[in-house]
């Protein structure tokens, strides 16, 4: 890929996973290994959480960039990027990009999808503990990542859960939209969605 060589090629029982990084630089094979890892782990999470995507294949460049970014399958990352920054950018394949976003809201659901998706999976790895300080970091910087905590507390987690599930698998390749979204949680837990 233009200036870039390939550092990790990983196989993986949902997809096979290359890793990039510039010409003439060192990438520190252990650094390379944990960013492979975490876009494995965020990546099996994410497909068990909310549906398959069709990508046979990941590219991850690792470049200087801030803040990490994603065009399709392919994540552009700094070599220096924190594991929950990467992991971010593993759910905005799914919450961004696969599933695009459109009306009043467009922006919350752009930053709230991915910042939820990837305090699940940290919760996930490290216990709930992690979520709640997350969301609590979250609630006292005005984060949509809050009030989508709040929509899951309002609705329960596993009706939640189907919610997103549904949601993923009705608008993958499209986009959807905030009322889209209301329609699936129930009006009770809807109340805890902006109103755009």
């Amino acid at each position: 890929i233009g200036p870039f060589r390939r550092v990790l090629l990983r196989p993986g029982p949902l997809v096979t996973l290359r890793v990039w990084a510039s010409i003439g630089e060192d990438a520190p094979i252990g650094r390379v290994a944990e960013i492979a890892e975490a876009v494995s782990g965020a990546w099996v999470f994410f497909t068990r959480s909310f549906g398959r995507l069709t990508f046979e294949d990941v590219e991850v460049v690792l470049a200087d960039v801030s803040p990490p970014r994603v065009a399709g399958a392919t994540l552009f990352l700094s070599p220096l990027a924190s594991l929950d920054s990467i992991r971010a950018a593993v759910a905005r394949v799914w919450w961004g990009q696969t599933v695009g976003f459109a009306g009043p809201g467009a922006d919350w659901l752009s930053r709230a999808l991915p910042g939820w998706a990837s305090a699940a999976f940290r919760a996930a790895l490290d216990g709930d503990s992690v979520l709640q300080r997350v969301v609590r970091d979250a609630e006292a910087s005005g984060e949509p990542l809050a009030g989508l905590e709040a929509v899951r507390r309002a609705c329960g987690d596993a009706r939640f859960r189907a919610a997103l599930r549904e949601y993923f698998l009705e608008y993958r390749r499209r986009s959807a939209t905030l009322a889209d979204l209301r329609s699936l949680v129930g009006s009770e837990a809807a109340e805890a969605l902006p109103l755009s």
